[in-house]
């Protein structure tokens, strides 16, 4: 398996270059002039990362499952684009509304 260094690289540009983001809040975060390690950055960093990643993965896959069920739907979509910002609204409420269901089945 390849690991990435890209974040321990991003905590070390962002020490050197601080800009206004998240990471340069993380990196310039502390308490009691204790401050996060580069370990727990790259963990912090890769859980915001994966987080994402697993959110937009899952939403895009119950919106293809969805247009698959509604064919119709999918149809009048592709001739009205502008409902475009609707139908992503929509399918992230779809989105949630499945997995609340799948999540209180026995």
């Amino acid at each position: 398996m390849r690991k990435s260094n890209r974040p321990l690289t991003l905590v070390a540009n962002r020490r050197e270059t601080p800009r206004d983001d998240l990471v340069t809040a993380l990196v310039q975060a502390s308490e009691d002039g204790d401050r996060l390690s580069s370990l727990e950055l790259f963990s912090m960093i890769g859980g915001i990362l994966f987080a994402g990643y697993d959110t937009t993965r899952n939403q895009l896959g119950q919106a293809l499952a969805t247009f698959c069920a509604h064919p119709e739907q999918w149809k009048r979509l592709a001739e009205e684009p502008d409902l475009a910002p609707r139908a992503v609204d929509e399918a992230a409420l779809t989105a949630r509304y499945r997995e609340l269901m799948h999540a209180t089945q026995p």
